[in-house]
């Protein structure tokens, strides 16, 4: 079974949760930058939550599936389409032999996770599917997705029982804002802040600058 990539958008990579306890020989955790939608995108499709997504960042993804399977997509950003026709995110989408997926980006919003009943197949590395790009290993080939990449998924017993009528309702989804408030842990160096920048930190607003990633934000 096996789907083929059409148009790979800005940035489309293979994701996990995450490729944890290697910290001390300085791997990063990478994974899914919003594990809730990776999450629930497996979900919808039978997969235990630790199975492969494509992480599709501001859309522009374009995939031919050789097979029919079950997809969902869930996140925030995007307007999805099969086969030129509108369809929802967060619910179970049956897919037939040489069906076209595309997501395009309403100009809002970041990721979007496309998850495919059985998980999409790729070697794991360090007990974890993620790519990390940096070093070069991990997901499909160590790099984000191109045009003509080839990705193989099983096709699972379960497929057939799959209720495609699930979705998730919109009270159910997180608050997506462009200006959300987070949680914060203070870490062992936070009491080298003085008083004055501590309540600094906690009341201002901040921008996310364009020299962060998976490691961390600035």
């Amino acid at each position: 079974m096996a789907a083929e990539i059409l148009q790979p958008g800005m940035l489309t990579t293979i994701q996990d949760l995450g490729r944890s306890g290697h910290r001390s020989q300085g791997v990063v955790l990478s994974g899914a930058a919003d594990g809730f939608a990776h999450r629930i995108s497996n979900w919808l499709v039978g997969n235990d939550e630790r199975q492969a997504t494509l992480e599709i960042t501001m859309g522009g993804l374009e995939i031919l599936f050789h097979q029919a399977t079950i997809v969902a997509l869930s996140g925030y950003g995007i307007q999805a389409f099969l086969n030129n026709s509108s369809i929802d995110c967060w619910r179970s989408i049956r897919v037939r032999a040489n069906d076209r997926l595309k997501t395009v980006y309403i100009g809002h919003g970041s990721r979007s996770y496309l998850a495919v009943a059985g998980g999409w197949q790729v070697p794991m590395v360090l007990g974890s599917f993620s790519t990390y790009a940096s070093a070069g290993w991990g997901g499909f080939e160590g790099r984000a997705l191109r045009k003509g990449d080839v990705l193989a998924f099983s096709n699972p017993a379960f497929t057939k029982k799959i209720n495609t009528s699930f979705s998730i309702a919109p009270a159910g989804l997180p608050a997506y804002s462009s200006s959300p408030a987070i949680r914060i842990i203070k870490g062992p160096e936070w009491h080298w802040c003085t008083n004055e920048s501590q309540h600094q930190f906690l009341n201002t607003t901040h921008a996310v600058l364009p020299q962060s990633n998976r490691m961390g934000y600035r």
